[in-house]
């Protein structure tokens, strides 16, 4: 019987009265403050991305933002500014509610975390901001603190990107640059080796000078058949036949320099057109990827003058007019079930060893 009594006293008297007393008498008021807020501004692609760190939309930011209020480095940089052991200092009777004055920064942060809810919807990136502080007049000013270092935080970041882009453009427009000197060079090269500027302008040439032998020749073979048969003993049929010949090799080894017949024959115009065609093509491909990082290095420069972040406020924090912290009728109602819920089974547990020992 002592020893059921012993453990009532324990288990169920002890903790209801100790938090009943708590709850109602030494629980220190808090003031909760909320605001609403969205990222805005920008509107350039490093604006709606944020590169290897963070992607996607303008809700990234949100996203950002939350988990910057949630960090430990919103702590040390609001430390700066705001006293927040003296802050949340401000409790009298209360032994449990307070940060410590000898709190180190991890303790600090633990209890950050517990004063703070944070909320962000993923459709819209609207993120919920709850800040819980021992005084209405602390808990506007540290919210209000709060936003202007997300919202410095948040451009910090930007302009880091931005710049980063920048670089990376300037190496790319660099690189393209080199690129394209190269495949001058390689043309102007294999343009020297062969002897021709423009393929195109010396196969219109050679077409011409073709044309003009061919005209020729069918003049000279209607002299040629007219003398054979009219003088066919004449030294000029003999003289008349062996310009025809010259004119055919003429024409024929025109024809062969414009495309040869012969597998591999380097000196060709056709196989000179494809080895000067290839080097174009290796300069239009190298132009156009120049033409494109100067694109991409004017965003990046012109990113840098566009608008910063911006935290837009959709519900604005007011002063609290009543504390809504702690929940004491809740709280100690919650220790009255939870102490009676583990009474109950120590007393069933110690009956069933009383009679099991019986």
């Amino acid at each position: 019987m002592r020893v059921l009594t012993l453990a009532f006293l324990v288990i169920w008297v002890i903790p209801v009265v100790g938090g009943g007393v708590y709850y109602g008498f030494l629980a220190a008021d808090q003031y909760v403050t909320e605001s609403r807020f969205s990222i805005n501004g920008g509107g350039s692609g490093v604006d709606l991305a944020l590169g290897g760190v963070i992607g996607g939309t303008s809700s990234s930011y949100s996203t950002y933002a939350a988990e910057y209020i949630k960090s430990s480095n919103v702590v040390e940089d609001i430390r700066a500014y705001v006293d927040l052991k003296s802050v949340f200092g401000k409790v009298q009777n209360d032994p449990i509610s307070g940060l410590k004055p000898e709190a180190t920064l991890e303790e600090t942060v633990e209890f950050w975390r517990n004063q703070i809810k944070v909320k962000t919807e993923s459709l819209s990136g609207q993120v919920t901001f709850q800040l819980r502080a021992f005084t209405p007049e602390d808990s506007l000013a540290l919210h209000e603190a709060v936003l202007a270092k997300t919202e410095a935080k948040i451009n910090e970041i930007s302009d880091r990107m931005r710049q980063v882009r920048l670089q990376e453009a300037e190496v790319a427009v660099a690189r393209a640059r080199t690129a394209l000197e190269a495949a001058l060079r390689d043309l102007a090269r294999t343009r020297e080796k062969h002897g021709i500027l423009d393929v195109e302008l010396s196969i219109r040439s050679y077409e011409e000078l073709i044309q003009s032998l061919r005209s020729e020749r069918a003049k000279l073979e209607q002299r040629l058949a007219v003398s054979r048969i009219t003088t066919p003993n004449a030294p000029e049929v003999t003289i008349l036949a062996s310009q025809l010949d010259i004119l055919n090799g003429q024409i024929d080894a025109l024809n062969a320099k414009m495309a040869s017949q012969t597998s591999g024959d380097a000196e060709s115009l056709a196989a000179i057109a494809v080895d000067i065609g290839l080097r174009e093509t290796d300069v239009t491909i190298a132009r156009t990827e120049l033409v494109a990082r100067l694109a991409d290095l004017e965003t990046a420069t012109s990113e840098l003058v566009e608008q910063d972040m911006f935290v837009e406020i959709n519900v604005r924090p007011t002063l609290p007019q009543k504390a809504t912290y702690p929940k004491r009728w809740q709280s100690w109602a919650l220790i009255t079930a939870a102490a009676t819920v583990l009474y109950l089974v120590t007393m069933g547990l110690g009956y069933l060893v009383r009679d099991n020992m019986g």
